[in-house]
């Protein structure tokens, strides 16, 4: 909020309004002023939490949380915000999911999920299951988030009921994507599920399937304090690995902003 202001000596200060009632000084709820026959509350003023945003978003460049709603971005990218005011907002976040092994050649480990970050907050993104040929490729780990108030690491990969037969499945984000199921079939990895979910490994035989991705991280914070520009990144969904079957690809992260 922002006060009023008071002249006194000559000089404008900052001022708060009080009023006289039943002998004791109050500070009142509000204040409002008549110009011009209109009726404008002055006190308190309300600071637009507003800021302007490049690449533009929606075709805007400038974005108002009370006028426009919640800044949700759900695609790979990074932003350059830039506050008009000092303002706050929640934010919450999703790393990227890693990427599903490959299977059945001597190489297609999958790609690592990027993480989502914004001021001190970040959302760490999943690592990606390993290729596996002749022996089952290695697991994904989740992502690790730090700095919200809500700080959830992403689901590992794993085999349903620990079977070497079948591949890894895709690991869930917390609130966001859920597991890709693995395979017991020949074929591709399903790829994760957005926000945030690990890809499942690829299949071509007992012993010769792929790991699943790890999924990424969830970060909530209730109260970001944003004074200065920030960078705002949304990380990317790891590669699946490229094998004679595929590894699934995981789902890129997610930021909204409110």
């Amino acid at each position: 909020m922002v006060a009023l202001q008071a002249r006194h000596g000559g000089v404008w200060k900052d001022a708060e309004p009080y009023v006289k009632r039943a002998g004791a000084w109050i500070q009142p709820d509000e204040v409002w002023a008549k110009e011009a026959g209109v009726w404008t509350k002055v006190w308190p003023s309300i600071v637009a939490r507003a800021f302007s945003i490049s690449p533009a978003v929606s075709g805007k460049s400038t974005w108002d949380l009370d006028v426009d709603g919640p800044l949700t971005l759900v695609a790979a990218g990074t932003w350059t915000i830039t506050p008009l005011a000092t303002f706050l907002c929640s934010v919450e976040m999703w790393g990227g999911g890693g990427g599903g092994g490959g299977a059945g050649s001597t190489s297609g480990s999958g790609g690592s999920g990027g993480s989502s970050t914004i001021a001190s907050l970040v959302a760490g993104g999943g690592s990606a299951g390993g290729n596996g040929v002749n022996n089952p490729g290695s697991l994904g780990s989740g992502g690790i988030a730090s700095g919200g108030d809500i700080n959830q690491p992403g689901e590992d990969s794993a085999r349903e009921g620990g079977s070497i037969t079948v591949s890894g499945y895709g690991g869930a984000s917390p609130s966001g994507g859920n597991r890709a199921a693995g395979r017991s079939s020949v074929g591709s990895g399903s790829a994760g599920n957005a926000p945030g979910g690990g890809g499942a490994g690829g299949f071509n035989g007992a012993f010769n399937h792929g790991g699943g991705g790890g999924g990424g991280a969830r970060c909530k914070k209730d109260a970001l304090s944003v004074s200065t520009q920030v960078t705002l990144t949304v990380g990317s969904g790891g590669a699946g690995g490229s094998a004679l079957r595929l590894g699934g690809t995981g789902a890129d992260g997610k930021v909204v902003i409110s």
